[in-house]
């Protein structure tokens, strides 16, 4: 062990009362902070909150409501958090976001299992390094803090899908379909994972999943509108939501929505480098989002519409090379390929 390690972890014993406290104290301030964001429609948590009321009065989550964002996920989740409408929408909050907090330790726990699931971790040996240990602390922390000042539902897919994969990876694939298949009903990212289990001949792990997704896409909301109504409401999102978000021109709306620093998505980033800098363009970035002077210069030349266009490319490129990664001989990985490729 270095002997900076052997420091880390000599402040960590001492002070481990203190740290508790602060860690806390800080997140209860942090949740009441949310709290009267929430109150005041600057985190998503009001979106899901009205479309959770609008599915135990039975109509649709769709409706939308004045001054709250539109609701545009699947419509399961809304009747997922049908008991959080029966509170005030800022208690409703505080719940929320305790839920988020477990969600995400959770969510570290099980990637910290699955990393190291045939052999003891050794962090007391000093197997993990500080400098490794602190960048992915840090990393870790920027992550949390932008989706928990949210509120957003990103946490509890991630959660989701990890739950799923750890089961997968102990061959409990009812229990992995029923995880994998209410995250992709959630949030339509998730279905990637079907498609590696596709690629990899996962036919039972498959199958699992897509009996989940119907459970959870038709039964549940079943409950509150019938049958025919969940099948309606899944029409809906995908033509209100879905194939109007991978298939709209860039108005100027969407470009709004791309330069906003706030949107991290692959499309966004590399819409922001590849469009040429003309007069709207350098509006939208200095007076609707105040970028840095120094940062608009750094752009290509492709207008609007190619470099919305062009990003999108790019992103399929990125998965395509995923999975055909994923077709490489495992033989001549070593025991852990899985986790790589669960990270891609």
């Amino acid at each position: 062990m270095t002997f900076s390690a052997k420091i880390i972890f000599t402040l960590r014993d001492n002070y481990r009362g203190v740290f508790a406290v602060f860690l806390a104290v800080f997140l209860i301030s942090f949740g009441v902070y949310t709290v009267w964001r929430t109150h005041y429609s600057s985190t998503d948590f009001d979106t899901y909150y009205y479309a959770a009321r609008d599915a135990l009065e039975g109509v649709s989550v769709y409706n939308g409501h004045e001054g709250v964002s539109p609701y545009i996920y699947p419509p399961f989740f809304a009747y997922l958090i049908v008991p959080l409408a029966f509170l005030k929408l800022e208690i409703a909050s505080f719940v929320w976001y305790a839920l988020n907090l477990l969600f995400f330790f959770l969510a570290v726990l099980l990637s910290f299992k699955m990393v190291y699931a045939e052999k003891k971790t050794g962090v007391n040996r000093g197997e993990i390094l500080p400098l490794p240990a602190t960048l992915f602390a840090l990393m870790v922390f920027g992550l949390f803090i932008d989706n928990i000042s949210m509120l957003q539902v990103n946490v509890f897919v991630l959660f989701l899908a990890l739950t799923g994969l750890y089961f997968f990876r102990k061959k409990a694939l009812i229990p992995a379909g029923l995880f994998l298949g209410m995250a992709i009903s959630i949030k339509i990212i998730p279905l990637l994972f079907l498609v590696y289990f596709i690629v990899k001949k996962e036919t039972r792990m498959c199958l699992s999943i897509f009996f989940w997704m119907a459970v959870f896409s038709f039964l549940l909301p079943s409950f509150y509108i019938g049958m025919s109504g969940a099948s309606q409401s899944i029409v809906s999102w995908a033509h209100s939501m879905l194939f109007e978000s991978v298939s709209n021109r860039p108005g100027s709306d969407m470009l709004t929505s791309i330069f906003n620093p706030q949107n991290q998505s692959v499309t966004a980033f590399f819409s922001r480098w590849l469009i040429k800098n003309d007069f709207f363009i350098i509006h939208i970035k200095r007076m609707a989002h105040e970028y840095y002077a120094f940062l608009i210069p750094w752009t290509l030349s492709l207008r609007e519409e190619s470099a919305f266009y062009a990003s999108k490319i790019f992103t399929f490129f990125i998965i395509a090379i995923t999975l055909f990664y994923c077709f490489w001989d495992t033989k001549k990985r070593n025991g852990t390929f899985l986790n790589y490729e669960y990270s891609l």
